[in-house]
């Protein structure tokens, strides 16, 4: 697997351990050349979804985000069609805060958009000590 050059993204492979195999993709990027804001999209194959390896890796990059990267708010982003998405996002921590109706042109169909996001001491509350 070949990973895209950037010098404005940061890509991390999903590895199924068993399987010794890259399964998906995050990318994790900083917005408005501030480094306290971040936003981040996860990619599974299809053959690897609802597996929990998604949820894995979004937790995982939060705590690298939160704790790691001093980071204050971190966010997401959706069709909002994609129902197993939202519940991902949800399941993982962070909490829908907008949807934007019609914002995207898709195969020729308007379609929304939804968006999730997390605080830091959001995080921290609601994180194992």
């Amino acid at each position: 697997m070949r990973f895209p050059q950037s010098s404005e993204y940061c890509h991390f492979a999903i590895e199924a351990i068993e399987a010794a195999k890259v399964i998906g993709l995050v990318m994790f990027w900083f917005l408005h050349d501030e480094f306290d804001l971040a936003q981040f999209e996860i990619i599974i194959h299809p053959d690897s979804q609802r597996k929990g390896y998604a949820t894995e890796a979004i937790r995982g990059l939060l705590t690298y985000a939160f704790t790691g990267l001093r980071v204050r708010r971190i966010v997401a982003e959706c069709d909002a069609r994609n129902l197993p998405a939202r519940g991902l996002l949800l399941k993982a921590g962070l909490r829908q805060e907008s949807e934007c109706i019609q914002d995207r042109l898709q195969k020729g169909q308007w379609v929304n958009t939804v968006g999730f996001a997390l605080l830091k001491q959001e995080y921290e509350r609601s994180s194992p000590s």
